[in-house]
């Protein structure tokens, strides 16, 4: 598996549009993708992503992720699965726009292992 860059940085917020207002209108970020629990802002070198997922037992430990591109996310979490590494999120594909999985470092950190549709990092 080879890590191509990284995509986007996450945080776990508590109102979606709250934050949304934050990022967009007080830190003046452009929203690149915006979701009923999700919004996304171009950060320049990467993507900043927020969304809503706190209730969730899968949601990231300490409200924050980062989402490593690789060429593919079968293929990386098999890899992963052979080296014993924790898999919280088996891969998920989103027609559209990307296919992820989640897996955690030895302090239960997640990891988000993703890949555009389109073959964009950052």
């Amino acid at each position: 598996m080879k890590i191509r860059g990284v995509d986007y940085f996450f945080y776990n917020v508590s109102d979606i549009k709250k934050s949304l207002a934050f990022y967009r209108d007080v830190m003046g970020l452009e929203v690149t993708d915006e979701q009923e629990k999700w919004a996304e802002f171009d950060c320049g070198n990467l993507t900043l992503g927020i969304g809503v997922f706190g209730a969730d037992p899968k949601a990231a430990k300490n409200g924050a992720a980062v989402a490593l591109s690789v060429d593919n996310v079968e293929d990386a979490v098999a890899e992963l699965k052979g080296k014993k590494v924790k898999i919280v999120t088996e891969p998920m594909d989103f027609p559209d726009m990307c296919e992820m999985a989640i897996i955690a470092d030895p302090d239960g950190n997640q990891i988000i292992l993703h890949h555009r549709k389109d073959g964009s990092v950052g």
